[in-house]
């Protein structure tokens, strides 16, 4: 009997140093864990250089041209292109008066893509538009034309004028198309009527 008591301290003094050692590394992994991030937060982010941002949005801009051919924009690719909107201007503005190599390529870059991404963003707004009509049970379609892609099409086999007066006079909707450097829209039911509004 005392025999097997003692194996059996034996084994339980095992399996105590066993989780005791267990324990130890846990302990020991949190507290490196805690420690590297410490130095994270305390080395501050590298700030990038303009000339990379300029590279990202070049990229994004070809990225987001090849996307809205088959797919509808999302609401975050449509934030992200206001973002790198203002970068662009930032870079045409800032760097108008170049005085370095980097600075001539990022005002060129800038004053390049500038009128490419504010062309996306008038599809993107479009498509969300029609995506967000659609998802409401309305099959609007909505299109945008011109050589510079400033005409909205709004097509809606019910459009009437009722329906016209409420977008344009209680949703903002001119006014945002405005914003947005549209230079017409257009209401068409598709067959017999349309109405045009100049901005």
């Amino acid at each position: 009997m005392k025999k097997g008591i003692y194996l059996w301290d034996r084994q339980r003094n095992k399996w105590l140093i066993i989780i005791f050692v267990l324990l130890i590394i846990l302990a020991l992994t949190s507290v490196k864990e805690e420690e590297e991030k410490k130095q994270q937060v305390s080395q501050p982010q590298q700030k990038k250089k303009d000339i990379d941002i300029i590279k990202e949005i070049d990229k994004r801009i070809a990225e987001y041209q090849l996307h809205i051919k088959k797919y509808y924009p999302t609401d975050e690719m449509y934030e992200q292109l206001n973002i790198d909107i203002t970068h662009l201007v930032a870079g045409v503005v800032v760097y108008k008066d170049f005085k370095n190599d980097e600075q001539k390529i990022i005002y060129l870059k800038s004053k390049e893509l500038l009128p490419k991404a504010l062309i996306l963003r008038r599809l993107f707004f479009a498509k969300l538009l029609e995506k967000k009509y659609l998802k409401e049970g309305y099959d609007v379609e909505i299109i945008v034309e011109g050589k510079n892609k400033d005409i909205l099409k709004f097509k809606y086999v019910l459009m009437s004028r009722p329906l016209i007066h409420k977008i344009t006079n209680e949703t903002g909707f001119l006014e945002t198309a405005k914003n947005l450097e549209f230079k017409k829209v257009v209401f068409t039911d598709g067959f017999n009527y349309s109405w045009t509004y100049n901005l």
